[in-house]
């Protein structure tokens, strides 16, 4: 019973959490001449933190994150709720026997965020009509950046691309 009632405690948690953030998002869309830079770090951390009963299952590897504290153009929020659903999605099609993995790349322009199930058991694709992954694309997409999926027969793959911050260059003129 404990089981049951710490799931569905998470899920209502996560339902707040995504209504919050799509009206944060409404709200904030006259506000969108000022950048705003999130850690993708900190955004990763907080999605750890928010699946970390399923970290333990078999065939989940969250060990490539290597993002060298790089940030993302964009809201903090918005990022976490991102991750945070798109792993939901991730973890919740990787099925006995799949491994699900999450890792980071980034150049001088964009930065890359990829989950993928990939083994024996791998689904062929996600439903469309997965809630997760239809808030996750509309954040996405109000966040001007986009998701690049992929399956095949054994792999399934997201890859979240964000245009990266660039440091602020102290010695120009004001």
């Amino acid at each position: 019973y404990a089981n049951s009632i710490n799931a569905s405690g998470r899920t209502l948690l996560k339902s707040a959490e995504d209504a919050l953030a799509i009206t944060s998002m409404l709200t904030g869309l006259t506000s969108r001449n000022r950048t705003n830079a999130a850690s993708v770090r900190n955004g990763f951390n907080d999605m750890l933190a928010f699946h970390q009963i399923e970290q333990g299952r078999p065939g989940i590897d969250l060990s490539k994150w290597d993002d060298a504290g790089c940030e993302i153009v964009g809201e903090a929020q918005t990022l976490r709720q991102i991750l945070i659903n798109v792993l939901a999605v991730t973890l919740e099609h990787a099925r006995q026997g799949a491994c699900a993995k999450v890792a980071c790349a980034h150049d001088a322009e964009e930065v890359r965020i990829s989950f993928s199930i990939e083994g024996p058991n791998a689904p062929a694709s996600v439903r469309e009509d997965n809630f997760s992954l239809l808030l996750a694309r509309t954040l996405i997409q109000l966040s001007q950046a986009r998701m690049e999926e992929t399956s095949s027969v054994q792999c399934w793959s997201a890859v979240l691309v964000f245009q990266r911050a660039s440091q602020q260059d102290f010695f120009a003129a004001a």
